[in-house]
């Protein structure tokens, strides 16, 4: 279990201090959605309920499919550790004449404005110790960027949080 955590541990150290840049090429985002809800169905509680809401004419954009899964496993995961209780986890996508949009929001936790401010630091974390290692966040944010989107967050204790991802499309 030990060595499990320092692998995974050193290979987001890795990825964030490559900065490598995104293999992009044009996917179906609710297919990547998809794929990952069904792992995400597979491993959360029962407590967490999960609602997916694609849209049909959601035209291609350009991405690399891995790092897309891992930016939705990323912020699953973060969902489901605000959630401790149970809730639910709803994750939509919505196709704009400029961008494809990814949303994740939780009814969970919710963060005041000082932890919001730092979420994307690396290493930042609210978790107990050995609870997280403070790196999914920040290679949300690096994976958004990588990919010439922007990411908006939308949080207050006690009301859940909301990510918002806008990606370019592949026109």
């Amino acid at each position: 279990m030990a060595g499990n955590r320092g692998t995974s541990l050193v290979r987001q150290m890795l990825t964030l201090a490559r900065k490598a840049p995104a293999r992009l090429e044009p996917i179906n985002l609710n297919s990547v959605v998809d794929e990952t809800l069904q792992l995400v169905a597979e491993t959360f509680p029962p407590t967490i309920s999960r609602v997916f809401h694609n849209d049909p004419r959601l035209p291609p954009l350009l991405g690399d499919p891995t790092q897309m899964q891992q930016l939705l496993l990323n912020l699953c995961v973060n969902a489901r550790d605000a959630m401790p209780e149970g809730g639910t986890l709803r994750v939509e996508t919505e196709g704009l004449p400029e961008a494809a949009v990814l949303r994740v929001a939780d009814t969970g936790v919710g963060m005041d404005e000082a932890t919001k401010s730092r979420i994307f630091e690396p290493f930042f974390t609210t978790k107990a110790p050995g609870r997280g290692t403070g790196l999914g966040l920040s290679m949300v944010f690096g994976i958004v960027e990588g990919h010439g989107g922007t990411i908006r967050v939308e949080s207050q204790p006690g009301q859940g949080t909301t990510f918002e991802c806008r990606f370019p499309l592949t026109r």
